[in-house]
């Protein structure tokens, strides 16, 4: 589950983005929107347990998502902003939908709410009565399910006071104890007892479905939903601007003695090798570019896995420049040194020379001869090597698996844009170079 926080966070993004720019009635941005809603719930899906249809994801619970909590305590943002733009979602998903269940998410707030929705990084304020209008609402769409007056105790019992194994419910209805809503114990106790005076109140006045038009007047879930999107923008905007905050603390303070960190290190003398003569820079002329374009192509060439088995620097330097310039001997045809082309061959090294500088006269020489390559050659490499889809292997191979193959069979290869030199220990189980070499 750590391994997948990261995609979590991006598709948490996503989902947020879409719903801040969403457009009701573009059937592009309905589909985009659907889209990235499916994206969350199948991600979702890892960090839950099986059969939950939840849309929050509860590492409270214990597990193995609480232990991962444990020892990683910044995926608690991470999973907190996902439960936040999940309940945003769904909360614009019910008003467009007047037909949703809304029961079902009521009792997930009811029991989540607010300690699935909490930042580690920030202490937002408490909001009891959020909390108290949520657990209203969850209450009236039981009542909805409910037959008879009698039962109406026993549910209100059940969603706002603590469960004491008593069968008496009406008791724990006026006197508690209730369940707590965030805020001062105190506080808590009377908002509980005055919202369930006033429920017994408007169902006992009511002669039939326990009032419920009467109670979902008073008590209408659009403001209740209007409220809970406006909390939970904030949460998000605030926990936006600190994972954003450009406040960084550039030095530590030391109380003991009032040194600062890092002083030690800016006093230190830099390390110096004794003997060691300071060099040059590297010019910065015109035939530089080619020197580092070299440096690229070589770099290039050069992979831990080359034909000869050469990786160290002095490899390098006995090769023939034609072959290091050109790529590996199994891609590109060899083509033998001929003077005349630039005027002058490779230098000799000059003995007590410094490596860097026999590699850069080495490299400026093989770029001139790369230079030098007939151009239909270079094309027909450059094609083989972009537009093959599967390389050939050795049973493909006319050098190596058929030793007696014809030019028609090469030439067959080559119509398919399969290399016909590439050996078997060149490509990987899915048909992909391992020693391929870009020329520009």
């Amino acid at each position: 589950m750590a391994a997948l926080l990261p995609d979590l966070q991006r598709t948490t993004n996503d989902l947020e983005s879409q719903l801040k720019t969403q457009d009701s009635e573009s059937k592009a941005s309905r589909v985009i929107l659907q889209t990235r809603r499916d994206a969350l719930a199948n991600l979702r899906y890892y960090f839950q347990e099986a059969g939950t249809k939840s849309v929050l994801i509860d590492w409270i619970k214990p597990g193995a998502l609480c232990d991962l909590v444990e020892t990683n305590k910044s995926a608690i943002n991470i999973l907190a902003r996902a439960n936040l733009v999940a309940t945003l979602d769904y909360i614009q998903h019910v008003e467009s939908k007047s037909d949703t269940d809304k029961r079902d998410f009521l009792q997930t707030l009811d029991a989540s709410f607010p300690h699935l929705f909490q930042p580690l990084d920030l202490n937002p304020k408490p909001c009891p009565q959020l909390v108290l209008d949520i657990r209203t609402c969850y209450l009236i769409e039981m009542l909805a399910c409910i037959k008879g007056k009698p039962h109406a105790p026993e549910a209100i019992a059940r969603i706002f006071c603590q469960a004491d194994g008593k069968f008496d419910y009406a008791s724990p209805c006026e006197k508690g104890p209730y369940r707590r809503l965030g805020g001062d114990e105190e506080e808590d106790r009377q908002r509980c007892s005055a919202q369930i005076a006033k429920l017994l109140a408007t169902i006992d006045k009511a002669r039939k479905n326990f009032g419920l038009e009467t109670l979902r007047q008073e008590f209408q879930l659009g403001e209740l939903w209007g409220r809970l999107k406006r909390w939970i923008r904030d949460i998000c905007d605030d926990l936006y601007q600190f994972e954003h905050s450009e406040f960084l603390p550039s030095k530590i303070v030391d109380d003991s003695d009032g040194s600062e960190d890092g002083s030690e290190d800016e006093a230190e003398e830099p390390v110096r090798i004794e003997g060691a003569t300071a060099q040059q820079p590297f010019p910065i002329e015109a035939h530089s570019i080619l020197e580092l374009v070299a440096t690229k192509r070589r770099d290039g060439a050069n992979s831990p896995r080359d034909d000869d088995g050469q990786t160290s620097n002095g490899g390098l330097r006995q090769g023939s420049p034609v072959e290091s310039g050109s790529g590996p001997s199994s891609r590109a045809p060899k083509r033998p040194y001929d003077a005349a082309d630039d005027g002058e061959g490779p230098e000799a090294d000059v003995e007590g020379e410094p490596d860097f500088q026999q590699d850069r006269r080495h490299l400026v020489h093989r770029t001139k001869v790369t230079a030098l390559e007939s151009w239909p050659t270079r094309v027909k490499f450059r094609r083989m090597a972009i537009g093959q889809s599967r390389l050939a292997m050795a049973s493909e191979n006319p050098s190596s698996a058929l030793p007696n193959s014809s030019q028609q069979e090469v030439e067959k290869l080559e119509r398919a844009c399969k290399n016909p030199a590439r050996k078997e220990h060149e490509v990987d189980a899915e048909g992909r170079p391992t020693n391929t070499v870009w020329l520009e």
